[in-house]
C-alpha cells in the first residue's frame, strides 16, 4: 500500500469494538437489539483487580432505553479481598467500577468466595448476572452496524486505496460466527464460535466460510470498499498455532494486530473475544475486543493484475503495475 509497507507495517492501531459485553461484538459488522436478562445458576467471574476500592451497593436499577443499569441504595466502597463479609451478606450488586455512579450493561450480583490458598481468591467471585445482552443470536448478526475497526479500515482505503480499486478483486472475507457451543445471546452459557473449534480445540483450520451470513463482499452490501482482515484460519495455514509461539513465519511482526475471527463470548468475564496474531507469532484466542491492537488490512488483487518488478520476498516485494 501507499502509506503501510515493510514487515512490521500497521495502518495504526484500533480497538475491534469498544463495547465488549455482548456477543455480537466479535462481529465486523453487528446487530445490537438488547433485552434484559438474568441468570439463575451460580457463575465464577474472574476479572477482579484484587488492589481496587470498588463500589457496592444492597440494590439496582436498569434502564430499558439505555440499555444500562447502575447500583441504587446503600454503598460500601473498598477493596474485595477486604471487603467480602459486607459484600456477601447484603452490599452483594457491583460494577466493578471505582465510581459510585457508574452505569454498567452487566450487574454482578456476588453470591460467594471462591477458595484460593487458604484463603480467598483475590481475582474471583461466585455471581450471578444482571444486565442487557443480545435478544437472540439471530439478532447478532443482522449487521446494521460497522465495527470500530472496519470503520478504522475503510476510512483509511478512502484516503490511501481508492484510486487502485481497479486492480482490486471483491473477494468474500468470512467473518466466521457459526456457533460451536452456547447459543450467542446467554449470559448463562459461554459462546464458542467455529474458529474458536478449528484453531484451538481440534487444530483443524480450513478457509471455507460455514454461513452465507458471514460472507462479506462489496456486491452484497457488507463492505463498502474491498478491503478486509485476515482470518485465524488463514493464519493458522501459514504457520500460526494457537498457544505456540513462531517467529520464523511472515506473519509474525513483533506486535499484537488483529483478525477478523470470533473466538467467543465468555461467561468468566461477559467479554467477547476476536483471535489475534501475537508479537512472538502465536495465534491467541485471549483478546478481548475493547483492546487497541494493530491493525494491518488485507486486499485481494484481480487475476489480471500485472506485477511490474519484485519477486514476493521481503527485500523485493511486488510491485503492481499500474496503467
Amino acid at each position: 500500500s501507499p502509506n503501510a509497507t515493510g514487515k512490521a507495517a500497521t495502518i495504526g492501531n484500533s480497538e475491534f469494538n469498544t463495547n465488549p459485553y455482548d456477543p455480537a461484538m466479535v462481529g465486523y459488522k453487528y446487530g445490537l437489539n438488547q433485552a434484559l436478562k438474568h441468570t439463575s445458576n451460580t457463575l465464577t467471574y474472574d476479572t477482579i483487580n484484587a488492589g481496587t476500592n470498588y463500589y457496592y451497593a444492597d440494590n439496582y436499577t436498569c434502564d430499558d432505553t439505555t440499555k444500562m443499569c447502575k447500583l441504587s441504595g446503600n454503598f460500601i466502597q473498598g477493596k474485595w479481598v477486604e471487603k467480602y463479609n459486607e459484600v456477601v451478606n447484603g452490599k452483594k450488586y457491583t460494577c466493578f467500577s471505582t465510581e459510585q455512579n457508574a452505569t454498567c450493561s452487566i450487574i454482578k450480583e456476588i453470591t460467594g468466595t471462591v477458595p484460593y490458598e487458604g484463603g480467598i481468591n483475590p481475582r474471583q467471585a461466585k455471581v450471578k448476572y444482571h444486565g442487557y445482552i443480545s435478544n437472540s443470536y439471530a439478532d447478532t448478526y443482522t449487521d446494521t452496524t460497522d465495527s470500530k475497526i472496519k470503520q478504522t479500515i475503510e476510512a483509511w482505503y478512502t484516503n490511501n486505496l481508492a484510486s487502485y480499486e481497479g486492480y482490486l478483486s471483491d473477494n468474500a472475507f468470512c467473518v466466521d460466527r457459526s456457533l460451536a457451543s452456547g447459543t450467542g445471546s446467554d449470559l448463562e452459557r459461554t459462546t464458542q464460535y467455529g474458529p474458536y473449534q478449528r484453531n484451538v480445540n481440534t487444530k483443524l483450520a480450513n478457509l471455507r466460510c460455514p454461513r452465507e451470513e458471514d460472507k462479506y463482499t462489496k456486491a452484497n452490501g457488507k463492505l463498502n470498499h474491498p478491503i478486509g482482515l485476515i482470518t485465524a484460519d488463514e493464519v493458522a495455514y501459514a504457520g500460526g498455532v494457537s498457544g505456540y509461539d513462531n517467529q520464523l513465519y511472515y506473519l509474525t511482526i513483533g506486535i499484537n494486530y488483529y483478525t477478523l475471527s470470533p473466538v467467543y463470548f465468555s461467561t468468566y468475564n461477559t467479554y467477547a473475544h476476536t483471535f489475534n496474531v501475537t508479537p512472538v507469532g502465536a495465534l491467541s484466542q485471549w483478546t478481548v475486543v475493547r483492546s487497541s491492537y494493530g491493525v494491518r488490512p488485507v486486499i485481494n488483487l484481480k487475476a489480471d493484475t500485472l506485477i511490474s518488478i519484485g519477486d514476493g520476498t521481503k527485500g523485493s516485494p511486488y510491485i503492481v503495475m499500474t496503467n
